[in-house]
């Protein structure tokens, strides 16, 4: 069997994986030593459509996702090389150094490696990571950063015992936990290349290895920025973040050794083992998710009032799932938060859940007019702009629809305006005149958005980057007011709801809310749905004639437009119950 390691790191995440690889990739053919055929058909027909023979799982990641990825791992390739003095072998899948290990019954592990440079005493490996370091450094107990170098701290430089048991709990639990989203996935993903490497260095050479990752503290100033060198070093240092794990990688390689024999067990055996949900499974997580998801939650999500829909913790949910609880009314109100009784309450009725009282109340504050607000962005990893930092929001687009007096909005293109860039450059300076220009406070008003906490971080940016602009932006920020708080809201640490209805199965996004409100609106009926299709559509305008180029931008303006009018819809239709 052919193990990459994307195959590695699905197999030791899930038992059940080997069992549906091969159901899937063998399909009728395929044979198990402790099943038949017959027994895995409804699973199959999960994956592939009888029918047409259509794969109703597949979802490649997006052309445009890839190239931010690839030109990003180029970038930090090139600029490693640069701080480490070296010339890496890198580039395309096909010119990458290819490491691979046999084993005894003829299963090949295997992965390419993003940079590899082989002297007479040393083997040097680089992975390059679209990952900010942030999430690293902000474990500041235990990784120290020094400009465009990363360090994991040592066990002896912890002063005290306490200090030490707390570290050893971080390994386990973060550093070396495959399942740790932020740090461990990353971390182990590199073990997996240098226990490869380790079985190709026959003559024993020092093997040293770094992580490469995008350096949070960077700040792109154009001004300096050349073809030959885009991204200038600055105050915070270079781009590229160096991670040396050579020494953790060599005391913490019998990690992998005892993975690599549980899945040669795995193989060995040929059992198809029936799935077992868990947070493992990151179903929610689009990025992570395992492929199988819609196959192994099949079930549970056609179960009328699913206690998977329940807005709570996934290792909680989970771990009661998997005790029988699989229905909401399976539960006692002593083991439920505020919101999941009346998500089980809401089930067992069949009625919404209104509190009428504290809807009219959230209503009253609202001050006319109302600016129904909301923005698009590129999450690029890749600082694009002056002043930009990795993974930085560049503001492309914002819908405004304004409604001076309590309902009179009667059409989607009343009192509409809104911003869009023309072209793929910078347009943030106009986007934030734009914004003062249009939403008028001094007479007071009420700039509402849904889920507040991206529309006030994008205003406090503009507010930063373009200081001329700063008091009127800060004081849109101040007179923001968060639709999300009926549906949703944070008090002492405990989330409460003002309204729930069955049909919004555990979510609160717009998408949800939109429909029960208003039913005749649908974002099915356009060409752009949600908003990475946004992105991906601003992401395109290089490559687009002037006549296709038009086409999207004017997508891109009826989603954008419908989001806002969501919104209005929305809050006429609470001003009614």
């Amino acid at each position: 069997m052919k193990i990459s390691k994307t195959l590695f790191k699905e197999l030791i995440r899930c038992k059940s994986y080997y069992g549906f690889n091969k159901l899937y990739s063998e399909k009728n053919k395929v044979t198990f030593s402790n099943v038949e055929f017959s027994e895995l058909k409804d699973y199959l027909d999960l994956m592939i459509d009888k029918d047409s023979f259509e794969d109703k799982l597949e979802q490649p990641i997006e052309e445009w996702r890839q190239e931010q990825f690839q030109e990003t791992e180029t970038i930090l390739i090139q600029y490693a090389s640069t701080l480490l003095k070296t010339k890496f072998v890198s580039g395309s899948l096909d010119q990458q150094k290819k490491l691979e290990y046999i084993d005894q019954q003829g299963n090949i592990f295997y992965t390419k490696v993003d940079g590899y440079q082989e002297t007479k005493d040393e083997i040097i490996i680089l992975e390059a990571k679209a990952k900010s370091s942030s999430d690293f450094v902000k474990k500041d107990k235990y990784f120290e950063k020094k400009r465009s170098m990363l360090r994991l701290l040592d066990i002896n430089e912890m002063d005290s015992e306490n200090a030490k048991k707390g570290y050893i709990k971080f390994l386990n639990t973060q550093v070396f936990n495959p399942e740790h989203e932020q740090i461990g996935r990353y971390i182990y993903d590199g073990l997996y290349t240098y226990f490869l490497t380790i079985k190709n260095n026959p003559h024993g050479k020092k093997i040293t290895f770094y992580m490469a990752l995008l350096n949070h503290e960077y700040i792109l100033d154009l001004n300096n920025a050349t073809e030959e060198n885009p991204y200038p070093s600055c105050d915070g240092g270079e781009i590229v973040v160096l991670l040396d794990m050579s020494q953790f990688y060599q005391e913490f390689v019998s990690l992998i050794e005892k993975d690599i024999e549980n899945i040669q067990i795995t193989i060995q055996n040929d059992f198809f083992i029936k799935p077992e949900i868990g947070a493992k499974c990151k179903r929610k997580q689009e990025n992570t998710a395992c492929l199988f998801c819609p196959v192994c939650f099949d079930e549970l999500l056609k179960i009328p009032g699913s206690a998977l829909y329940f807005y709570r913790t996934a290792s909680k949910k989970f771990a009661d799932i998997l005790d029988g609880k699989t229905t909401m009314d399976m539960y006692d109100d002593s083991e439920l938060t505020p919101v999941n009784k009346i998500q089980k309450m809401v089930f067992v009725s069949g009625e919404q859940y209104i509190n009428y009282e504290e809807i009219r109340a959230w209503l009253d504050k609202l001050v006319y007019p109302i600016y129904h607000l909301d923005f698009e962005s590129l999450h690029s990893p890749l600082p694009r702009f002056q002043g930009e930092s990795p993974y930085n929001q560049s503001l492309f687009q914002f819908s405004l629809h304004i409604e001076k007096s309590k309902n009179a909005l009667k059409d989607i293109n009343d009192c509409h305006y809104s911003f869009l860039a023309p072209d793929f450059v910078d347009h943030r300076e106009e986007c934030a005149k734009a914004l003062v220009e249009n939403i008028d406070l001094t007479k007071g008003g009420t700039v509402l958005v849904y889920n507040a906490s991206f529309e006030t971080s994008r205003i406090e940016e503009l507010a930063e980057f373009y200081p001329q602009y700063s008091e009127q932006l800060l004081k849109i920020k101040d007179h923001i007011v968060d639709l999300l708080d009926v549906f949703l809201r944070s008090v002492n640490g405990r989330q409460i709801t003002f309204f729930y209805d069955n049909d919004l199965k555990g979510s609160f996004s717009i998408k949800k809310v939109l429909p029960i409100f208003a039913p005749e609106l649908s974002y099915q009926d356009l060409e752009i749905q949600h908003g990475m299709m946004a992105q991906e559509a601003y992401y395109s305008f290089p490559k687009l004639d002037e006549e296709d180029l038009e086409e999207v931008r004017k997508n891109l303006e009826e989603y954008c437009k419908l989001d806002t009018w969501s919104m209005v819809l929305i809050v006429h239709a609470l001003s009614k119950l």
